[in-house]
């Protein structure tokens, strides 16, 4: 039986796509509402997040349709501020420890 190495800078990988072995990783989870288009949230997430209309898109589809998706896995700074500013848009979001 053969072993492969595994490149030094590989890092296991969660469903999140976060650094499962890293203690200082936070989740900002971005939770559905009923008040806000989905326009809107659309537009919010290409703004905050930078992303093109399509991911903004397919994000806010895994928003609506489970309720909530998590938007960024970083450090606790980055998401404590992006968790702000959405907030700031009326956009209900949280933060969790990974």
């Amino acid at each position: 039986m053969s072993t492969a190495a595994v490149p030094p800078n590989t890092r296991p990988q969660s469903a999140t796509g976060c650094d499962v072995r890293s203690d200082a990783m936070w989740q900002l989870v971005v939770w559905n509402d009923e008040v806000n288009l989905f326009s809107y949230v659309i537009y919010v997430l290409q703004n905050l997040f930078h992303l093109d209309h399509t991911a903004a898109t397919t994000l806010a589809w895994r928003i609506h349709k489970h309720g909530h998706a998590v938007a960024l896995c970083a450090r606790r700074d980055d998401v404590e501020a992006r968790c702000r500013a959405l907030q700031v848009w009326g956009i209900n979001a949280t933060m969790r420890r990974l």
